[in-house]
């Protein structure tokens, strides 16, 4: 093969070939492992496959594994006998290289374009070639994927060597398998466990897991303790021994330690925390502490509410952080239970609350209590490994049973098929009861040979512990969260999986919603990532000036990218996508600095750096015309200023740096001014004001519809007197009003004075009768002491 330009040799293993298949997926099996062993898997680009050879028949593929050491004679013949199955599509072979011993090559090749024109030169060459374009990569739009198929003379490797020697593109490299690329975990059941990491295995689809092993790297669930309120946990059990934790309770007894009722519990416990070694299976958070709470799980039992209730609350006072609940029926409705399940939702974790998961049940049916009881609880159904809902019709092919769904259901969970631990030697499940081929399931017949662990354990009974287990790796990273952002960020980053049509729903706040699959297939990647970005927090300044200041974000995640924003009065300068950037004013403003942090799993934006760009801008505020008397004025920010001011103004005592008082001393007009700086630099702002002293004339009420008060008032009373800006007045040089002094009042209609004008009024008021005035402005005048104040008064009868 090529790689950049240059040959890459690989060396044949003839312990394995790759197998291409169509039709229905039983009936090859039994044909082409007479052959060699293997498990036949879904094409993921089986649709893609069927468009385009016109076929009507899914596209399979496996890996099948002959006797190790055969000569090259016996290969040979097991091509050659592979290859005449009529089924049979493409047989290519594996290799092996001085880093890996095992490289399977598929019937996909790739081939990158030298120019957009060349998809002609590329349909030309692939049908000479007698292969199909499957499809154009939809980031990259110069590479293709391209099939080789039963037509073809060539296999993927051979026809990706002859397209690059062809000179007419720019590169082509065959579709290369690798073992262990993950780099996952070598646990001896693993393999199985397609809810952690879904190969295709039992006739699903591949990707369609919780993504365990990338979460892996960023949590295992240390220094979480996770209840399982269940049948008691097998405390000495190899594959758990190492993850229980010191304390644990039965609730028949009320009495410590735990006591195994059953069998449930352990397999239960070991989906969450089984330890992870290089034995058995391992758990979802395979460092946290199991807590064993035991109980009967027997409603026919007396006093089995209270049990239960116990259970959970003995978990909150113990320090349960997760309480996993793998039971429920609708006649065990109390309040008794309610209550318990509140008090770890509010009390638990010191007040951030537990994460209380229930199962959703397994009668094909709607939520059942409790897990229908209490929003705040993840009520968690079960997936079959092709991204279904479990139901008697999913690909896992167990007939009995489906998960319940409806309104109450949040999230779903691998659950059929799942490898677990098992009570030691023969006192579990294994073997004593075969749950798979006992529902009519078909797909393993045999359980494991180890009886300590079984491969056959189902029900939302395995689906909730999965989710349980995600919460212990989303608090080991994150362990302040409350157990309400636990539940959302669970809910938020679950996976739209199975084809189902999820759409917004009201009370479902966090994202698309389906009433068979709650918010989706939870991911334990996704879930993880985003309470890590929950950590992260963005620091700078709270000043930015045109030279330039940067913004930082701690405890940043992996992401893959992180998009800086601002606002008014800033511009980036640089540091965009990476963890600290630099700003730069362009104005004074107040403003803002964001940023947003992106993942595979989403986004999500820290709060936001609220700062000032630039230099001060002062905003004056207070008013603009004024009497003889004390006004305050301030900034609208509430910086430090200078104040000065000029005309008939006066700055009274000391100001407050923000604020100051400034009198009126005289009739004119004069300026405020205001001036503050920062290290930025500085900004001045002014208003101009009208200052005026003496008397005026107002009437009360005004318009008047029968009689009207009219009053002399001092304009250094204006302000305290509450009346409004917008009163016609006359100003008077009087300075002082003297009582004793007459004035007379006169009443004029388009410059006619009119009849019942009152003469020589003692005291600052008087009244006047306007019933039977005609609609109108009037004019009002008083004469005091030489002085005439004016004032307009309407009547409207």
């Amino acid at each position: 093969m090529y790689y950049q330009n240059e040959k890459q040799y690989l060396e044949l293993n003839t312990d394995f070939v790759f197998v291409s298949v169509i039709g229905n997926e039983d009936s090859q099996s039994n044909e082409l492992f007479k052959i060699g062993t293997g498990i036949l898997k879904k094409e993921g680009l089986s649709a893609k496959m069927k468009e385009k050879l016109n076929s009507s028949d899914d596209f399979y593929w496996t890996e099948i594994k002959f006797s190790e050491n055969v000569t090259s004679t016996i290969y040979d013949e097991k091509v050659t006998a592979l290859k005449q199955n009529r089924n049979v599509q493409i047989v290519s072979p594996y290799f092996k290289s001085a880093n890996s011993k095992k490289i399977g090559l598929t019937n996909f090749f790739y081939v990158k374009l030298k120019t957009t024109a060349d998809v002609v030169l590329l349909e030309q060459y692939a049908k000479q070639t007698k292969c199909i374009i499957v499809k154009q990569d939809e980031f990259m739009p110069l590479w293709y994927v391209l099939s080789c198929t039963k037509s073809s003379d060539k296999n993927a490797l051979e026809l990706a060597n002859q397209f690059f020697e062809s000179g007419l593109f720019q590169f082509a490299e065959p579709d290369l398998m690798l073992e262990n690329i993950l780099n996952c975990v070598n646990d001896t059941y693993f393999p199985q466990q397609w809810g952690l990491r879904n190969t295709g295995l039992y006739g699903g689809i591949a990707g369609i897991d919780i993504r365990a092993c990338d979460a892996w790297n960023l949590s295992t669930g240390l220094n979480i303790n996770v209840a399982v309120v269940d049948q008691g946990i097998q405390l000495n059990h190899p594959d758990l021994q190492a993850n229980i934790h010191s304390l644990s309770y039965d609730t028949e007894n009320g009495t410590s330690p735990s006591v195994v009722r059953g069998d449930h519990g352990t397999a239960c416990a070991g989906i969450i925390g089984a330890v992870g070694n290089t034995a058995g299976i391992r758990g979802v958070a395979p460092n946290c502490k199991l807590m064993s709470v035991s109980s009967t799980l027997n409603s026919g039992t007396p006093n089995i509410k209270q049990k239960l209730a116990n259970g959970i609350n003995w978990s909150v006072q113990n320090g349960a952080h997760v309480i996993s609940n793998s039971w429920g029926h609708n006649d065990l409705v109390s309040t008794y239970i309610d209550d318990a399940i509140t008090n770890a939702l509010t009390n638990g974790r010191n007040g951030l609350g537990c994460v209380v998961v229930f199962s959703s049940g397994n009668d094909n049916g709607p939520v059942i209590y409790p897990a229908n009881s209490n929003p705040n609880i993840l009520a968690v159904g079960a997936m079959s490994q092709c991204g279904q809902r479990k139901s008697p019709t999913s690909c896992d092919t167990e007939n009995t049973w489906g998960s319940n769904f409806g309104a109450t259901l949040d999230v779903v969970a691998p659950g059929v098929l799942i490898p677990t631990t098992d009570r030691t030697s023969t006192d579990g499940y294994n073997p004593n009861i075969p749950i798979h081929t006992r529902n009519n399931g078909n797909r393993i017949l045999t359980d494991y040979t180890n009886n300590d662990y079984t491969v056959w354990f189902n029900g939302t009974s395995s689906a909730c512990p999965h989710v349980a287990g995600i919460a212990a790796l989303i608090l080991s990273v994150n362990p302040a969260l409350t157990g309400q952002q636990v539940r959302d960020i669970i809910e938020q980053t679950a996976q739209k999986d199975g084809g189902y049509n999820y759409t917004t729903a009201t009370g479902r706040p966090n994202g698309t919603w389906h009433n068979e699959m709650g918010y989706g297939l939870v991911n334990a990647l996704c879930a993880v990532n985003q309470a890590q970005m929950y950590l992260a927090t963005l620091s700078g300044p709270s000043l930015v000036c045109s030279s330039g200041n940067t913004f930082t974000i701690s405890n940043l995640p992996p992401v893959n990218s992180i998009e800086w924003t601002c606002g008014p009065g800033l511009t980036i300068s640089s540091g965009q996508n990476t963890a600290s950037c630099t700003f730069s004013a362009t104005g004074s403003s107040n403003s803002w600095v964001r940023a947003r942090l992106v993942t595979d799993c989403g986004s999500i934006t820290l709060p936001q750096k609220t700062v000032w760009a630039g230099p001060p801008s002062p905003v004056i505020v207070g008013n603009t015309s004024l009497t003889c008397n004390l006004y305050l004025y301030r900034v609208s920010d509430n910086s430090q200023v200078t104040w000065t001011v000029s005309g008939p103004l006066r700055i009274s005592g000391t100001h407050y740096g923000y604020k100051c008082n400034i009198v009126g001393t005289d009739n004119g007009y004069g300026w405020i001014q205001a001036t503050a700086s920062n290290s930025c630099g500085s900004g001045m702002s002014e208003i101009p004001v009208e200052v005026i002293c003496g008397y005026y004339l107002t009437f009360s009420p005004n318009p008047s519809n029968g009689q009207t008060t009219v009053s002399i008032v001092s304009a250094n009373g204006l302000e305290s007197s509450g009346l409004s800006e917008s009163v016609v007045r006359s100003v008077s040089g009087a300075t002082v009003f003297d009582e004793t002094i007459p004035w007379n009042l006169e009443v004029y209609t388009q410059n006619q004075l009119l009849k019942d004008t009152k003469p020589k009024q003692i005291g600052r008021s008087t009244t006047i009768n306007t019933s039977g005035w005609q609609e109108g402005l009037y004019i009002v005048k008083a004469i005091y002491n030489g002085d005439v104040l004016t004032g307009k008064l309407l009547v409207k009868p």
